[in-house]
């Protein structure tokens, strides 16, 4: 909030959300109507574990424990082995093509997440 990067106050104006299956990052601006779902999180593959790489302002109230870095342990009740491998990796993008998805972060237990509605002011 504070840095003063090139280009930061253009993309003050727009929500931005990263769509893995399609492979697209897309900048909506904040006064259009919602057109399109997004998860409140993506997975990140970090020296072959699986952890939160991104938390976005959709992530419900009762999951605003979650961070950055946190470990994702299994997907849609499929154990992700460890050390977690590429494929491991998209395991976990393809299941993430559904409109919701069922979690396990280590030391924080189960979550659901599913797609919600970029909100247009």
């Amino acid at each position: 909030k504070e840095g003063k990067l090139l280009g930061m106050e253009f993309l003050r104006h727009f929500h931005v959300y990263l769509d893995y299956p399609e492979q697209e990052i897309s900048l909506v601006p904040i006064r259009a109507k919602p057109q399109r779902g997004s998860f409140p999180l993506a997975p990140f593959l970090d020296e072959q574990v699986v952890i939160v790489g991104v938390l976005n302002s959709l992530l419900p109230e009762e999951y605003q424990h979650l961070e950055i870095g946190d470990e994702i342990l299994s997907v849609n009740g499929q154990s992700i082995p460890q050390p977690a491998t590429k494929d491991d990796f998209c395991t976990v993008i393809e299941a993430m093509q559904t409109d919701c998805v069922d979690l396990v972060i280590r030391d924080k237990g189960e979550v659901r997440i599913c797609r919600k509605a970029i909100p247009g002011h």
